[in-house]
């Protein structure tokens, strides 16, 4: 990993619009008022127009919150590091995280496998959930267990893509808590000792970091 500004915000880049895009897939032209679901029946032309523009304004706007998720991490990095006696850089702590935005993917892709893994339960076993969950007087309305556990199954892909995202994190930073960029710090253990600098960056204190 190199620990210079802006190196890995194209891998940013590309790994939050292949989330983005993921996570909005099963959602696009379902919901209420979703201009894709109200313009059925009105002709095939019509219908790809309409879902192509909206899936783009979809995944787009899902990627700015990824987006601003992942720049509010690299603030909670510095904030966690100075209360803690890390010194890891503005720019170690956004390389941490660009490279940690492959959680995310895992965010969107882990949705999908759990319904297609449904999917190919009721197709190939007739596994269908049936019968109903009745918590009245809490809720109004009995809950079908068909959509417990289609909601449940989403929940835990979006909840085990976070972590992941969580981890590689925690592991970046514990890796990386000492880097700094090739060039960065006039007098550094590293350099006292002769030790080369490479795209790693040097070390403030004589630990290895990823």
């Amino acid at each position: 990993m190199r620990i210079e500004p802006g190196s890995g915000t194209p891998l940013a880049a590309v790994n939050v619009a292949i989330a983005a895009a993921l996570l909005v897939v099963p959602w696009t032209g379902t919901l209420i008022g979703d201009p894709a679901r109200g313009v059925r029946g009105s002709g095939a032309a019509a219908e790809a127009l309409t879902h192509g523009w909206v899936f783009a304004a979809q995944t787009a706007a899902v990627g700015t919150i990824l987006a601003a998720l992942t720049g509010l991490e690299c603030l909670g990095i510095l904030f966690v590091a100075a209360r803690r006696g890390w010194r890891p850089t503005r720019a170690g702590a956004w390389q941490i995280c660009c490279h940690a935005t492959a959680g995310w993917i895992l965010c969107g892709l882990l949705p999908l496998l759990a319904l297609a893994g449904m999917f190919s339960a009721v197709v190939l076993f007739r596994a269908a959930p049936g019968g109903v969950l009745d918590l009245r007087p809490v809720v109004r309305t009995p809950l079908e267990w068909g959509v417990i556990v289609s909601g449940g199954s989403l929940m835990a892909g979006y909840l085990g893509g976070f972590l992941a995202f969580q981890g590689l994190v925690a592991v970046g930073v514990r890796r990386c808590r000492y880097a700094n960029a090739p060039g960065e710090g006039a007098e550094t253990p590293g350099r006292e000792a002769g030790l080369p600098e490479g795209g790693a960056g040097s070390l403030r204190e004589p630990v290895s970091a990823a």
